[in-house]
């Protein structure tokens, strides 16, 4: 650590950089240092849990519903929707053939 900062702080990039590149060694050892830390925190026998019983997984039944084609509503929608699309499609078609005459 003292060679490292001893040759940094020598050279001419060092002097217009050195503070920034200590703050980047701080923050180096700094997180290393927490990084050690906190794996020691979380395997200490200290916080070792419970052994808890596993419940059984659920069992899921799955039911399928067949019908033959769509219900009155939807059937009526559809048509609905069919007739809306037919009428708008002749009254654009009609609109164009008149503005070519």
């Amino acid at each position: 650590m003292t060679y490292y900062l001893a040759s940094v702080t020598s050279s001419p990039s060092g002097a217009v950089f050195g503070s920034f590149l200590g703050l980047l060694v701080f923050v180096y050892f700094a997180s290393r240092f927490v990084l050690f830390v906190t794996a020691w925190a979380a395997t200490a026998r200290e916080n070792e849990q419970e052994e808890v019983p596993v419940p059984h997984p659920p069992v899921l039944h799955s039911e399928v519903v067949v019908r033959g084609g769509p219900s009155g509503g939807a059937a009526a929608g559809l048509l609905g929707a069919g007739l809306l699309t037919g009428w708008l499609g002749s009254r654009f078609l009609r609109h164009r053939r008149a503005g070519r005459s």
